[in-house]
């Protein structure tokens, strides 16, 4: 799940969870069991292993684990 300590600050994910494409970056966001969601986000800072970004509520899921191969498989829908 995605950590901010306030609302409305910069949240923090894995590096690996985003996804750079067409100049834009994206994470890929678990809305349920059965349905994914594309998301484009704003990569405020990279530090370490560790992502700022802005576009994704504290507590939603970002996928981690093959983010490319996700994204890819949901710009053919």
């Amino acid at each position: 799940k995605v950590k901010a300590k306030t609302p409305g600050q910069n949240v923090t994910v894995p590096y690996k969870a985003l996804v750079f494409e067409n100049s834009k970056q994206y994470v890929v966001v678990k809305k349920s069991d059965e349905a994914l969601e594309k998301r484009e986000i704003q990569l405020v800072k990279k530090l370490g292993e560790q992502a700022f970004i802005q576009g994704v509520e504290t507590g939603e899921q970002v996928v981690t684990s093959s983010p490319v191969f996700l994204l890819s498989a949901l710009n053919k829908k």
